[in-house]
């Protein structure tokens, strides 16, 4: 059986980079039964990469399964971008 090169090859994924911010309000206590305000509310923005390095996470997930610690079957390139590191002000990135 030959062997199909073009089967292995590298997937190139580009576009527009967005870092999507979710931000969860987290209650700490309920009174009575009912939520009420008090000053123990908080609320966090926690990021996410978007745009094309979610749709690289995406496509190496379909490509190669969830991170096994194995052997990937085929690289998906990507631009580098942690998004742990981008501050929601960050002009270099566009947020959603």
């Amino acid at each position: 059986m030959q062997r199909n090169d073009a089967a292995l090859a590298p997937v190139v994924v580009a576009g527009d980079i967005t870092i999507d911010w979710n931000i969860a309000h987290v209650r700490e206590r309920v009174a009575s039964g009912l939520l009420t305000w008090n000053a123990d509310d908080t609320s966090r923005a926690c990021p996410q990469r978007g745009g094309a390095l979610l749709l690289a996470d995406l496509l190496d997930w379909l490509f190669n399964g969830p991170d096994d610690g194995g052997e990937s079957k085929r690289q998906v390139l990507r631009p580098a971008v942690d998004p742990y590191h981008v501050l929601p002000g960050d002009s270099k990135y566009h947020h959603s």
